[in-house]
């Protein structure tokens, strides 16, 4: 969808039939500046105009031990990653170390329902697994009558279709035609041929 103008993140759209998430992929180089995420406020607020939902998730090297468990002091970038992730309702969804035993790679969510696992290691961090539930939709199905035509009493059928008077297709008007040999093929069906409800 577009990448930020002076941080190393790219956003991307994802449409699903329930609506579109937005996901950000964000490398935030160790020490900085503080003013990336600064950036990332309008950033969001431009995106949320296009989607229902956002995820950001990357290395992004900040410390908070207010608010990430496994960190070395409160900085003042985790400050304001942590501002931001509470000003626009987002979950940290990443509960253990990724790095050594520091958390340094994040997933910032609204959206409900999706789940992170901590994976195997890749280089110096461990990867990040991310589940997002897809919709799915619920039908409630009407009764429908299923013909088990391999115990069709075909001998029957040939017999009442040779015997049937055929003249009112060339008679009647074509619909009122059309309509009395619909409405003899569907007796025909219903008397020769079982069937069950599903």
């Amino acid at each position: 969808f577009k990448n930020s103008m002076n941080a190393e993140r790219s956003w991307h759209l994802i449409h699903r039939d329930t609506g579109t998430v937005a996901l950000c992929n964000w490398y935030r180089p160790p020490h900085s500046e503080a003013e990336t995420v600064d950036s990332l406020r309008e950033e969001i607020q431009e995106i949320s105009l296009h989607a229902e939902g956002l995820i950001i998730a990357g290395d992004m090297n900040v410390h908070q031990r207010s608010w990430l468990r496994f960190s070395h002091s409160d900085t003042r970038e985790g400050t304001s990653l942590c501002d931001l992730a509470a000003d626009f309702s987002f979950d940290q969804l990443v509960k253990k170390p990724t790095r050594n035993q520091y958390l340094l790679d994040l997933v910032l969510c609204n959206l409900d329902g999706v789940h992170v696992d901590v994976v195997e290691q890749i280089s110096d961090h461990r990867s990040i697994y991310i589940q997002v539930p897809d919709a799915v939709e619920l039908r409630d199905m009407g009764e429908r009558k299923v013909f088990h035509y391999q115990h069709a009493d075909w001998e029957k059928i040939r017999r009442e279709l040779d015997s049937q008077d055929w003249s009112f297709l060339r008679d009647d008007d074509i619909n009122v035609g059309m309509e009395t040999f619909y409405r003899k093929l569907f007796d025909l069906q219903n008397h020769c041929i079982p069937c069950s409800v599903k």
